[in-house]
């Protein structure tokens, strides 16, 4: 080339070979070729829309694919990733979903087993309020259409303001809904102190009764609407979590619809710390509705939460503005719960949070001496290394074993640091559960062992399959066994506080969807341990554990939210019975 005057389109150096010898690739065309692969990865995706046969041109002949060993990796922003390709995980990567009229859906790689599933997509049957027109239900519960429980459809909108017709919300009329304190509403009131605030106390019981009963029933005071939304949507958890009513009781929708009133009754700039407060409850009533697709109608919630949590600042601590201190703890409790809801649900979609530690400096409220203090700020705490996995989870570029390795090392040795009260160190099918403890103790204990195996499932789960694809014979003993025993610990871990819940408050435990959610994650996993696995030394406890959670699945009361993936346990326990039988 260089004697015939055309060196400028040789290739420079040497054609050098692959990896293995069975490929040449000529010296600085490596990007040529990650594009060339990229654009048989779309070929590929394109084919499978519409046929089961793979595409002519992707024949083994002419294919540089991801399994030839010669091919660069790529990262998901295209370039060339340094390193052997079996110790990244692409994060980038995820599901997603698109309905014929648009509609879609995404969630991450690293996402909790139930947001994986596509047989709950939002329907116009999931609405969890009273009873609209079919024309008003718009595949939301919350924040597209509001209503009440007796005057209808009100203005789509978060600016809501006014019925549908032009009329404003009659806040006064609002508050003539009111139940009767002394025959039901300090029994509802009650039922939430007792059965909801344990697990995230949005509103306490001392804040709650100054700054916003009192104002309620007294009809010669003034209101702001979004307190008395606050009133309403804590009556409709407490109907919610009556045990002494059936699951999702209708009494329940219709408070949460007047509690949704008040909040549409003034808009959303001259909000106040309550309307923060209101949109939080809100998502304790969603996430725990019947319909499965509550977290996806909160999802929006609560970003408008975290918007107007910003435009009030309590994002900055109420100390660098010299209020008081009264004042500066409600706001950074406010602000603090709304991390931790942030960080939980965008953790399980493995989603980006919403919240960014670099943008605050509020502090976490301080420790008053209360029983419940221990598990309070333990629980923020964890929240704070929930934002280092969603970051993980996220990140566009691929993700290092040795990332996921030192993070699951951190949450090991974070145990350690939990207050002894909370017991972190007992094994949990030993944590006393006597009429001597509290119950709130009890399950505080148990939800803070919960969490943290959460993280660790989550955390290490793509590797985890990369290990069961590795070594069927003992995935333990493979590249990825850390991270699969990893998962399977945290997996047991997360079955045994959902056993312990039930033998300990069966219908309790029942209603709150978070414990069903993760012991399905866990179910799912010990599943694949036995499909894949068989021969293992795990494919039986894990067969075990994924027994133990159908059975208490198909113990719990009918309608609550663990009879949800009951048939897609079936399935799975069906072929791992199969797959061990073969074995």
């Amino acid at each position: 080339g260089e004697k015939r005057g055309c060196g400028q389109i040789c290739p420079v150096g040497i054609i050098r070979t692959g990896k293995g010898g069975k490929r040449l690739i000529l010296a600085e065309t490596e990007e040529l070729h990650q594009r060339i692969s990229t654009l048989e990865l779309a070929l590929a995706a394109s084919q499978a829309r519409h046929s089961t046969q793979p595409h002519p041109l992707l024949e083994d002949a002419y294919l540089f694919s991801p399994r030839d060993p010669a091919r660069p990796r790529a990262s998901a922003s295209g370039h060339a990733e340094a390193g052997d390709e079996e110790d990244v995980v692409d994060s980038a990567f995820g599901t997603l979903t698109i309905g014929r009229s648009g509609e879609s859906r995404f969630v991450g790689s690293f996402a909790g087993s139930e947001y994986l599933r596509t047989d709950h997509l939002p329907d116009d049957s999931n609405s969890g309020l009273a009873t609209p027109p079919p024309t008003a239900a718009l595949n939301s519960s919350f924040d597209l259409r509001l209503h009440t429980a007796r005057t209808g459809p009100i203005a789509p909108g978060l600016r809501i303001g006014g019925y549908a017709d032009g009329r404003d919300v009659d806040i006064v009329q609002l508050r003539q809904e009111l139940p009767d304190w002394e025959k039901k509403g300090r029994e509802l009131v009650q039922n939430c102190w007792e059965n909801v605030s344990w697990m995230h106390p949005i509103v306490p019981q001392n804040v709650f009764d100054t700054q916003y009963l009192q104002l309620a029933y007294d009809t010669q005071r003034a209101i702001h609407p979004h307190q008395l939304a606050v009133v309403y949507l804590v009556m409709a958890l407490g109907v919610m979590f009556d045990l002494h009513r059936p699951a999702f009781d209708n009494r329940a929708a219709e408070l949460f619809a007047l509690g949704q009133s008040c909040l549409s009754a003034i808009g959303f700039e001259h909000a106040t710390p309550s309307t923060v407060r209101a949109l939080l409850l809100c998502g304790t009533y969603l996430l725990n509705d019947k319909h499965g697709s509550g977290a996806e109608i909160y999802w929006p919630v609560l970003g408008t939460a975290i918007k107007v949590a910003y435009s009030l600042g309590l994002h900055r601590d109420g100390s660098v503005f010299g209020l008081s201190v009264e004042e500066t703890e409600e706001r950074r409790l406010i602000w603090w719960e709304l991390i931790t809801s942030d960080r939980l649900l965008a953790t399980a979609f493995a989603r980006p949070a919403g919240i960014a530690s670099r943008t605050t400096d509020t502090k976490m409220p301080s420790v008053s001496g209360a029983e419940g203090d221990d598990y309070q700020r333990t629980r923020f705490r964890i929240a704070e290394l929930m934002e280092k996995i969603n970051n993980v989870q996220t990140q566009l570029a691929a993700v290092p074993h040795t990332l996921i390795k030192a993070l699951d090392a951190e949450l090991v040795e974070f145990k350690k640091s939990i207050p002894d009260s909370l017991l972190p160190s007992t094994p949990i099918p030993s944590l006393p559960m006597d009429s001597t403890i509290s119950p709130q103790l009890v399950y505080h204990r148990l939800t803070i062992r919960l969490l943290l195996a959460q993280c660790r499932l989550l955390l290490n789960r793509p590797f985890f399959a990369r290990a069961l694809s590795e070594n069927h014979e003992d995935p333990s003993f493979c590249k990825h066994g850390e991270p699969f025993c990893a998962l399977f610990g945290a997996a047991l871990e997360i079955v045994q506080v959902v056993q312990q819940m039930v033998v300990y408050h069966p219908s309790l435990v029942a209603r709150w969807w978070v414990y069903w959610f993760h012991a399905f994650s866990s179910a799912c996993c010990f599943a694949a341990i036995a499909i894949r696995a068989p021969k293992s030394a795990f494919a039986a406890p894990a067969f075990d554990g994924l027994t133990t959670v159908l059975d208490l699945a198909t113990a719990a009361p009918p309608g609550c939210r663990a009879k949800k993936g009951l048939a897609v346990l079936l399935r799975l326990r069906a072929r791992a019975q199969d797959s061990m039988r073969k074995a």
